[in-house]
């Protein structure tokens, strides 16, 4: 279960935009790149800031301790902002109203794509930090998860022992898996088998996310599997068995980001998303029981978009540029 490796696209404003036509945006962001003068108390930060406006959700940044945790929760507030107003044609973050579920997902609850956009009717994203990068997929019509899974290297404190720790957390097949790579890799990394158990791990982080249960689901009930990758071909595809039961309708593609990452975009339909208040559930103008069988076959075979890196003055929109310091 080795994935293939994606070339990183640092991509240029018209180029990174090109995505936003059919809703399907791959970006990421570098934060080990940013460093802004001050830091949370300089001038740029406040001013990127100053374009959520929401007094919670900028509280939520400036809440966190470590300067890294700052700017992962700023770059993903404002990559769902500029996500938005890119797929709408909109150039400016004024109006845009991002909410959460219950579950804390993310999504669009104003404005929605107009009702003569049926290729956007369902439009949704995810975000994920971890690490070096914070990144962002979007989706028209399915539900998306995604997540990012750096080394062992890039977390802080002690690592655990992760075939004590996470026993329960993957089936007997991944941990067959895991054990296999665990062998080859013995004397050659500082973790034996962590590679294979960080690609299964972010599997499932998308497919929760994906869902907006978290945490509330018993990952472990959830196992993967993905194809040998195609070479010249980024990634590689997955499908996940839930109880012993597979789920056709679902969707993965996962592949090596940088040098030591790896990103999993998770596809789904709209009725098994879980959201106790409703809301986002109402933002789907088209659920998936409304597609026929092949009609949502062709849209899980769709070709994943490549990620593009893009900077954070990029995530400034249009009609606050001239401010941006």
């Amino acid at each position: 279960m080795v994935a293939g490796v994606t070339d990183i696209e640092v991509c240029n404003g018209p180029s990174a935009l090109e995505q936003a036509r059919a809703g399907r945006l791959r970006w990421a962001v570098n934060i080990s790149t940013w460093s802004p003068c001050g830091e949370a108390e300089g001038a740029e930060f406040q001013f990127l800031l100053s374009l959520i406006s929401s007094p919670e959700e900028r509280k939520g940044v400036m809440q966190y301790v470590f300067w890294d945790d700052k700017k992962r929760a700023l770059i993903s507030r404002l990559l769902t902002r500029r996500a938005s107003t890119a797929v709408l044609g909109l150039t400016s973050f004024d109006g845009v109203s991002i909410s959460r579920t219950k579950g804390g997902k993310p999504f669009l609850s104003a404005p929605r794509p107009p009702a003569s956009r049926h290729d956007l009717a369902n439009f949704n994203f995810n975000v994920s930090h971890e690490g070096d990068w914070v990144v962002l997929a979007s989706e028209p019509l399915c539900v998306c998860g995604i997540d990012v899974a750096a080394p062992p290297s890039r977390r802080k404190g002690q690592q655990p022992d992760i075939f004590e720790t996470f026993a329960e957390y993957l089936t007997a097949d991944e941990w067959r898996v895991v054990r296999a790579e665990a062998a080859a890799d013995r004397g050659n990394v500082e973790q034996p088998g962590y590679g294979a158990f960080q690609r299964f791990w972010s599997a499932k982080e998308s497919f929760i996310k994906a869902r907006g249960d978290g945490l509330a689901f018993e990952i472990g009930r959830a196992g993967f599997s993905f194809q040998p990758p195609i070479a010249g071909e980024g990634g590689t595809a997955g499908r996940v068995v839930v109880d012993g039961k597979s789920l056709p309708q679902w969707a993965f593609h996962q592949t090596a980001f940088g040098e030591d990452h790896w990103i999993t975009v998770a596809r789904g339909p709209t009725q098994d998303v879980v959201d106790e208040i409703g809301a986002f559930r109402q933002t789907f103008a088209k659920p998936t029981p409304s597609f026929g069988a092949s009609a949502w076959q062709a849209e899980l075979d769709r070709e994943n978009p490549p990620f593009c890196e893009v900077s954070v003055g990029f995530l400034v929109p249009e009609d606050a540029i001239e401010s941006f310091v």
